[in-house]
């Protein structure tokens, strides 16, 4: 007879894990396929979690499908864009964040 037990494998700190090796993987440049510019400054991110983080990303990572896009973002200000990818990425709250989250 055939043995049908099921197992459910869980690691409880996974989320946690896996956002932290996200973030460190930006921290360190790795797998960066968009580029965030602004007033002359860039910002390495990954589309993934742009588009999947806000709308606006998503929009113009959808039009724009292309390998290593480049956006400029020259109408709001170079702390603007830090505060909302580290919002999106490290979920982290920095001062000036309220200003900036009424960009988008």
């Amino acid at each position: 007879m055939e043995s049908k037990n099921q197992y459910k494998l869980r690691r409880k700190d996974h989320s946690n894990s896996v956002l932290k090796a996200i973030a460190r993987q930006l921290t360190e440049e790795r797998f960066t396929d968009i580029t965030l510019s602004c007033h002359g400054q860039i910002i390495k991110c990954h589309q993934m979690i742009l588009s999947a983080c806000s709308s606006y990303f998503n929009q113009i990572i959808l039009d724009m499908a292309t390998p290593n896009l480049v956006i400029c973002l020259d109408e709001i200000k170079f702390w603007q864009l830090e505060a909302l990818v580290a919002l999106h990425v490290h979920r982290t709250n920095n001062n000036g964040l309220r200003q900036a989250q009424t960009v988008y």
